[in-house]
């Protein structure tokens, strides 16, 4: 997600194939920021689009602790695999903890 001057926000979706290779991104928009509304409108748009079951746990979302996204996921997508970016997690904690450790 990256934040636009205006407040908006780009949404986007990348994915990783079946041979584990990096797809381009799949799909983006440009919605009013992190908010539950937005991401289940642009999640809609993805299950529809992709033909995905809603009620499988074949995917996987990982995320830097999007709270509209979390809630999105745990009314469209119930079971779906959910994931924190580690990455995301240890910059947050070194930012947090500066020079306490």
């Amino acid at each position: 997600m990256f934040a636009l001057e205006d407040a908006r926000e780009i949404l986007e979706i990348i994915g990783r194939g079946p041979n584990d290779q990096m797809l381009p991104i799949i799909a983006y928009a440009v919605a009013e920021g992190d908010t539950k509304d937005s991401w289940s409108w642009f999640l809609q748009l993805l299950i529809h689009d992709l033909g995905i079951q809603t009620q499988i746990a074949t995917y996987t979302f990982i995320y830097d602790q999007l709270k509209g996204l979390l809630l999105a996921l745990d009314e469209l997508l119930l079971g779906v695999n959910q994931r924190l970016c580690i990455q995301h997690l240890y910059n947050n904690f070194k930012k947090k903890n500066y020079g306490k450790i």
